[in-house]
């Protein structure tokens, strides 16, 4: 466990640079390790290098990356009085894939809620700003000799914020911004600033949610920052950052290692370096593991949405069950008709079924969707064909299935009797579909019961079997 009071900083874009002592603990990663990144929003201090060699604009995956770099991570690490601070070039248009697909180019600097505007034209004149002895950039602003940019213009970028703190949140929250400019062209323009949001609340005390919470108390800090955006000094990226980091944030590092010193290979590294790459390999492989496991818990609950899910959604998780259960099922060949047929065979007897599926919130169905059902019976007999009408439906779908009604009234059993048609809950389904799993089903038993019956399905044999095996059944969950 980290000391809290021990400070916590990460530069991004370099190497060599990781070390923890009694005072600070530092990691660093290059450009091409993005996916090792962690939380950012766990550091005091985020430094970003942009100085030369820059970044590849198309060998990372910048999608990833913002990801974990957004609007949020910067309020989370100035909710905890951390900082940011972008060294070089800043510049920068990389290519992401929103969710919608295609590809995109985003200005680097997106993640700030800001859009800044740039100033060409490169000088050699540095007017160093009064705010700038007050601060701890001043002997890095002092090796500041010329510059290739400015900043021109900076304005709020309210799609950032809006998809940071959500559409409600944004409108109910007033966001200014305030920039400190440390070191001016001759024309008053700005080569190295830093900057604070300021948010003032616009929501009375009545009727807010918990995240709205959370942003009121945001607006009553009023404050929020800052982040640094320091130009390249042309005295080389090693140098540079060892000079933020010794002058600025007064870590008092070593100095780096010179490129050349990468060949030397020092007494007992060798095994270390050994055990790093096997220690990586099994990293890799453990990511690899844990992503095909989420991949399988996520179809292992796809039988969850019978409990909750509408629509099409739930006509095809239905059907994927009744799959698992023995049926052979046919998906529909013409829109608003059949939600699909099954074939079932038993002791070579072949029973077929028409399918009508149905969702709502309210506590009872209603009988429209018995008479599409009928409607579908009827068309197969223009096919010569005899199907079981089969009604599967989930009603108080907002509800927990312990407290829905039974979903059938009087007159819809009736009419399910005298047309022979089965109407069957999802949840009971779900039921059966358990036993399946546990490999207790007697698909044959359950079969023959669904197509003989005329009315609603009885499923309290199956319901009862599940209790009286519900040890297996919480196994089988924490498999």
């Amino acid at each position: 466990m980290t000391n809290p009071k021990k400070k916590k900083i990460v530069v991004i874009g370099a190497i060599g640079l990781s070390r923890v002592t009694d005072s600070y603990s530092l990691r660093s990663f290059s450009w091409d390790s993005l996916h090792s990144v962690n939380n950012l929003s766990d550091y005091d201090f985020v430094i970003i290098n942009l100085l030369p060699p820059r970044p590849s604009l198309y060998s990372h995956d910048w999608t990833k990356f913002f990801e974990k770099l957004t609007f949020r991570t910067f309020l989370n690490v100035a909710s905890h009085d951390g900082l940011f601070i972008i060294i070089g070039d800043p510049r920068l248009t990389v290519p992401v894939q929103p969710q919608q697909g295609g590809i995109v180019d985003i200005p680097f600097l997106n993640w700030t809620g800001l859009t800044f505007t740039w100033g060409k034209d490169g000088g050699d004149t540095v007017y160093p700003t009064k705010e700038l002895a007050q601060s701890q950039f001043a002997p890095y602003i002092a090796k500041l000799k010329q510059w290739d940019y400015f900043i021109d213009k900076i304005t709020i970028n309210r799609n950032v914020l809006t998809a940071a703190l959500g559409k409600e949140y944004h409108h109910a929250i007033d966001v200014k911004f305030d920039e400190t400019s440390l070191a001016n062209t001759r024309f008053h323009k700005s080569l190295a600033l830093y900057y604070f949001f300021h948010f003032s609340a616009r929501i009375s005390e009545s009727e807010f949610t918990d995240g709205m919470s959370t942003w009121k108390r945001l607006a009553e800090a009023q404050t929020v920052g800052p982040v640094i955006l320091l130009p390249d000094l042309g005295i080389g990226s090693d140098e540079t950052i060892h000079l933020v980091l010794n002058d600025v944030l007064n870590l008092r590092l070593s100095n780096p290692e010179p490129a050349w010193l990468q060949d030397y290979v020092a007494p007992g590294q060798d095994v270390i370096d050994s055990t790093i790459r096997d220690i990586d390999a099994q990293i890799n492989s453990l990511q690899v593991q844990h992503t095909t496991k989420i991949q399988e818990r996520v179809q292992s609950r796809r039988c969850l949405r019978l409990l909750f899910d509408v629509g099409t959604n739930l006509e095809e998780i239905v059907k994927e069950v009744l799959n698992d259960l023995g049926a052979i099922v046919h998906e529909p060949t013409e829109k608003n008709k059949e939600d699909g047929w099954i074939t079932v065979e038993i002791d070579g007897n072949i029973l077929e079924g028409v399918l009508e599926v149905k969702s709502t919130e309210r506590p009872n169905f209603d009988e429209s969707g018995l008479r599409q059902l009928m409607d579908w019976k009827n068309r197969g007999k223009l096919k010569q064909k005899l199907y079981k009408g089969i009604f599967i439906g989930s009603n108080s779908v907002k509800l927990h299935p312990s407290e829905r009604s039974e979903g059938f009234g009087h007159s819809l059993i009736e009419t399910a009797k005298i047309d022979d048609l089965v109407t069957i809950k999802c949840d009971d389904l779900y039921c059966i579909y358990q036993l399946q799993k546990l490999a207790l089903l007697d698909q044959k038993l359950f079969w023959k019961q669904l197509f003989e019956t005329k009315g609603v399905f009885n499923a309290s044999q199956f319901r009862k079997q599940l209790e009286e095996n519900a040890s297996l059944a919480e196994a089988a969950e924490k498999v």
